[in-house]
C-alpha cells in the first residue's frame, strides 16, 4: 500500500499482472502487465516506486506508481518470493528467492 498517495496494490498470480486501488473509494485505477506469476510487492510511498517479484520469470518488475506505468524489469536469481523496501534510505530494496543446487 502506498499511504502518502492512497493506492493498494493486489497481485493477480494467475493473470501475471498487478490491480492498482484507490484506497478512498476501493475503485480500480488500472491492471499493470508485469513478468510470469507475480509473488510478492515492495511499495516505497515516498518515491511512489512499486517493485514486484516475478516468481516463474526469475526478475522484479518496476512500477512508477504515478502514472502506473512499468519503468524497468531486472534479472534476479531463481524465483523471487518476497521482496522489502527500506523507505528510510529511498535507496535500497530487498529480495528473496529459490536456492537451486
Amino acid at each position: 500500500m502506498d499511504s502518502l498517495a492512497n493506492r493498494v496494490y493486489a497481485v493477480n498470480y494467475a493473470s501475471d499482472s498487478v490491480t492498482v486501488i484507490d484506497g478512498a473509494n476501493s475503485s480500480v485505477i488500472a491492471t499493470v502487465g508485469v513478468g510470469e506469476r507475480p509473488q510478492a510487492i515492495g511499495v516505497n510511498s515516498v518515491t511512489h516506486m512499486i517493485y514486484v517479484a516475478n516468481t516463474h520469470s526469475n526478475n522484479v518488475t518496476m512500477i512508477d506508481g504515478t502514472n502506473n506505468l512499468v519503468i524497468a524489469t531486472v534479472a534476479s536469481g531463481n524465483g523471487p518470493y518476497a521482496i522489502a523496501v527500506d523507505t528510510a534510505a529511498n535507496k535500497h530494496m530487498y529480495l528473496l528467492w529459490e536456492k537451486t543446487v
